[in-house]
């Protein structure tokens, strides 16, 4: 690999990560405005986040195997 190919690589990953992190994170703050329009209560709102982290972190394992297993590849 060229030094342009991996900076061009990294600069990507980290903007698919930014705005990966971004878009998880900013729910939280919209939550007093979730609950008025669906008219849901605040727990409702917490379980749906609790899930969609728990999933979160129930696939870092299993990604991480199979990050091991097929090792780097051209992206």
């Amino acid at each position: 690999m060229n030094w342009r190919y991996e900076q061009t690589a990294l600069a990507l990953c980290t903007l698919a990560f930014t705005g990966t992190m971004v878009a998880r994170l900013v729910v939280s703050p919209l939550v007093p405005e979730i609950t008025t329009q669906f008219g849901v209560t605040n727990g409702t709102v917490g379980l749906a986040l609790s899930g969609m982290w728990l999933t979160y972190a129930l696939a870092q394992f299993p990604s991480g195997v199979l990050g091991d297993r097929y090792g780097e590849r051209r992206v």
